[in-house]
């Protein structure tokens, strides 16, 4: 290829790159474009064979191009085979957003599933997609994250604040996700799990011991005591003080 050939193929590839991560194309369908593509013009965009071999080379701007449209997308979480973008209802009408994952070698048997979420105020891209793909990359199991509602990309009750916090209400949603991700055709009900850390991993205890769909719980570093860890994060001395400010509400 030439010189301008090759800058022009360069080009795309940034703008291509640049519109995956600015807008979320499907994955798998701009993947598979991308790939066509750089084997329609000859396995990687080759340059003339070498004299001495029949091996396939190109420049190194354009296979550094190549490389970055293609790996740099991955790195985001952007071409995640078998990950879906999904989105359910609670029983108060919001509406909440995640993924879901099955294992990139499921043949359409049903599948136990974990549903998982951060508490608190994580979102699901802290690292609740590395859990999701570890379990469903090891274990025969689909996954279901979601962000918890006014965070991320779930919405919150209409007339309340986003970025609300309230225990009852996330505990509440986990049953609502068990409920969406039950009856997907990939799920075998009867055999439902739950994750949470930290602030639900208190949830997750409170949720398995209550909703009889659960059949196993995974608590991780759970909060189960907000008064004990108040009480060993705050001096006495300052007690006193930072209680009237959560009674006055500031």
């Amino acid at each position: 290829m030439g010189r301008g050939s090759d800058q022009l193929m360069i080009q795309f590839l940034h703008i291509l790159t640049l519109g995956v991560l600015g807008h979320g194309f499907p994955s798998s369908e701009l993947l598979f474009v991308v790939v066509l593509l750089f084997f329609c013009r000859g396995f990687l965009l080759p340059g003339q064979p070498s004299s001495k071999s029949q091996e396939l080379t190109f420049s190194h701007p354009v296979r550094n191009a190549v490389l970055t449209s293609l790996f740099l997308p991955l790195r985001a979480g952007l071409f995640i085979m078998g990950r879906e973008d999904i989105e359910f209802q609670t029983s108060d009408h919001v509406t909440l957003r995640g993924w879901f994952y099955t294992p990139d070698n499921h043949t359409g048997e049903k599948l136990p599933a974990v549903v998982l979420a951060h508490g608190f105020s994580a979102l699901k891209e802290m690292d609740l997609n590395t859990f999701a793909e570890e379990f469903t990359s090891k274990l025969p199991i689909a996954a279901l994250v979601y962000d918890n509602r006014g965070f991320g990309d779930s919405d919150h009750k209409e007339g309340e604040p986003r970025y609300e916090i309230v225990p009852a209400l996330q505990i509440s949603d986990y049953s609502d996700a068990i409920t969406y991700v039950s009856q997907r055709p990939e799920v075998n009900p009867d055999k439902i799990a739950i994750w949470g850390s930290s602030y639900s991993g208190g949830h997750v205890l409170y949720v398995g011991a209550v909703d009889r769909r659960v059949k196993a719980v995974l608590s991780q570093a759970p909060l189960v005591s907000g008064w004990d860890n108040f009480n060993r994060l705050v001096r006495p001395d300052f007690a006193v003080g930072f209680n009237a400010m959560f009674a006055a509400g500031t």
